[in-house]
Order: structure tokens, then C-alpha cells, then sequence
């Protein structure tokens, strides 16, 4: 369950963070994804199991709240589904997929780095922005001797790109904070 911890146990934890003015830390186990593939195929052998027709090779070209028009793209072919409600989970491409929808596009830039250099930590750290009020960075521990320092969440005004650069900007603005 969720907890606080004393200023030792936060720097067991994660062992490069900085103690001057470390009173106390905080504990919760959400976000304890391993393996982002076995996620989705667990929930398309769930919804199957529920009934439901699981689709690969297909995207959807339109939607609205009561359906979607899908498109094989083996075959070429198009597909008009009825649902009683539909997700758009397209994120930034939302707006693509169906009309009136209005998205204000970002670019978070994570880094990818060897977690010995950051001691090695077990726990992730929330680390506020100096200046802000409601802005944060984090390090979060990852297998094979990794760790994730983001996030950015810059604006990205313009065309969405299917590859995004990252700056050097973001780069030194998250190895500032963290």
C-alpha cells in the first residue's frame, strides 16, 4: 500500500538524490508495467473471451461514438463496425481520426541511460522543475540495468511527425532537473 518513508530509506531507494533539505518521500506501487506486448495481447485474449472479434493488420480511417470504418491493409479492404461506444486512443493523431476533435500536440522527450550512474536505483523519483509550481521530472528504474529520465512536454505545434527529433534543449533541460 501507498506510504510515506524517512529521508534514509528515500536515498536506499535511490541513492544519488540529493539529501540537503530531503525531509521524507513518498511510496506507491502503481506503474509496475514490465512488458507493454503481454499487456495488449492479455487484453485481446480477455476481449475475446468476452465475445468480442479481434482484428490485427487493420486501422481505423473514421470514427464517431457508435462506430468505426476500418481498413485491412493485407487486403485493402473496408470494414464498417458498430459499437456501443468507441475509444479513440490515437493520442496526438486523435484529431485524424475523427472530426471535431482538437489536440494540443507536445513532445516528451524521455532519455534512456545506464542506471549505475544513477546508483542503480529500485525506486523512481518524482523531481519538481525549479520555477514551477506543477511541473516534474522523473527517473524510473527499468530491467536490464536501465533507467528513464523524462519528461519534456514541450508544445510541438505543426505537423506530427512519425519520428520525432529531440533536441539537444530537451536533452540538457532533463539532465539539468534530474
Amino acid at each position: 500500500r501507498s506510504r510515506t518513508v524517512s529521508a534514509r530509506r528515500v536515498a536506499e531507494l535511490a541513492p544519488t538524490v540529493r539529501r540537503e533539505g530531503l525531509k521524507f518521500g513518498f511510496v506507491n506501487n502503481d506503474g509496475q508495467l514490465v512488458d507493454d506486448a503481454r499487456l495488449v495481447i492479455a487484453l485481446a485474449r480477455t476481449a475475446a473471451g468476452h465475445g468480442a472479434k479481434v482484428l490485427t493488420k487493420v486501422r481505423a480511417t473514421g470514427a464517431t461514438g457508435s462506430g468505426a470504418t476500418l481498413r485491412d491493409d493485407v487486403s485493402g479492404r473496408t470494414i464498417d463496425v458498430r459499437a456501443g461506444a468507441v475509444v479513440n486512443a490515437t493520442g496526438v493523431w486523435a484529431g485524424q481520426l475523427a472530426d471535431g476533435i482538437s489536440v494540443r500536440p507536445s513532445r516528451g522527450t524521455h532519455l534512456v541511460v545506464d542506471a549505475a550512474t544513477l546508483g542503480n536505483p529500485t525506486g523512481s523519483l518524482t523531481v519538481p522543475v525549479p520555477g514551477s509550481v506543477n511541473r516534474f521530472c522523473f527517473v524510473l528504474p527499468a530491467q536490464l540495468g536501465r533507467a528513464y529520465l523524462g519528461l519534456t512536454d514541450e508544445a510541438s505545434p505543426g505537423p506530427i511527425p512519425d519520428v520525432p527529433e529531440v533536441p539537444e534543449a530537451d536533452i540538457v533541460f532533463l539532465l539539468d532537473v534530474i
